[in-house]
């Protein structure tokens, strides 16, 4: 069992950092087109 919970802290972070960037470009392109 505590073996599953790290992988899936694992996953679980993963898969954060991806929303984070996913987040960022979608705000660096909102910037972007501000800037326009």
């Amino acid at each position: 069992m505590k073996v599953d919970m790290k992988a899936f802290g694992k996953a679980d972070r993963k898969q954060k950092e991806k929303d984070g960037k996913k987040r960022v470009e979608k705000g660096s392109q909102q910037r972007a087109w501000e800037n326009l």
